[in-house]
């Protein structure tokens, strides 16, 4: 297997693209060094970069060890924020708009709101991009 193609495979088991560089710079540095040894073991130069991608070992095993290491985790932080929100929304709403309608009022603030929280963490997990509390909290304080 070429060093490119056993690259692509692990980077194909790790959901969380914004490590696939770091991640890609690393193997490659095993690589080299590993290419090295067996070169000064007496190998050519095709040989020795083939024995070091085979000393790798299986590039999807690789790539799901990788994924449980550099999996996305829940930001505390963040859901806290959301909770705050809610109850802030909760709070106003009966203070100033009598809301009369509680089991729709509360169904949004308490299912929706955080349904919407666990999505969008889902879909940073994936893209791993980072985000502040602030640009989402400016769309959900409407609710």
């Amino acid at each position: 297997m070429k060093v490119h193609e056993y690259l692509k495979t692990v980077e194909e088991q790790i959901r969380c693209k914004s490590i696939w560089e770091d991640i890609r710079t690393e193997l490659l540095g095993h690589i080299e060094e590993d290419t090295e040894y067996f070169r000064r073991k007496g190998m050519s130069r095709e040989e020795a970069v083939e024995r070091a991608v085979e000393e790798m070992g299986d590039p999807v095993e690789t790539g799901i060890e990788l994924d449980k290491v550099h999996r996305t985790r829940l930001d505390v932080k963040l859901l806290l924020f959301f909770i705050g929100i809610d109850l802030l929304t909760v709070v106003l709403a009966i203070a100033y708009l009598r809301v009369k309608c509680w089991t729709t009022f509360l169904g949004i603030c308490f299912g929706a709101v955080p349904g919407c929280f666990f999505c969008s963490c889902s879909l940073l997990a994936v893209t791993g991009r980072n985000i502040s509390p602030s640009p989402i909290s400016s769309g959900f304080s409407f609710l």
